[in-house]
């Protein structure tokens, strides 16, 4: 996702889910349809990781390494976070006049 020509934030809060061999980059709030790759690790002093955090980094190597091939799958926004996309812009250029 990162190495986008045209690379800008993605507003509101995402996640990537895996959706018939592309990867789509969607908001925690829509519905699930497929395996979603972010885990929250961290938000506002709240840690998300039970255990100590040397198992936590065994987990999180592990599914890098089981999830890196997806990384290779073409890339698409779902239409909830376009429409974010759509409103961030139009609230910054608001802002801006």
């Amino acid at each position: 996702m990162s190495n986008d020509i045209d690379k800008q934030p993605i507003p509101g809060q995402p996640n990537i889910e895996i959706r018939e061999n592309e990867r789509v980059i969607v908001q925690e709030d829509e519905e699930v349809q497929g395996e979603r790759l972010l885990e929250t690790v961290y938000d506002h002093g709240t840690f998300y990781f039970e255990g100590n955090d040397l198992d936590a980094i065994d987990a999180a190597k592990q599914r890098v390494k089981e999830t890196y091939p997806q990384t290779l799958l073409p890339v698409r926004e779902s239409e909830r976070t376009t429409e974010v996309r759509k409103q961030a812009i139009a609230k910054l250029l608001q802002t801006a006049a």
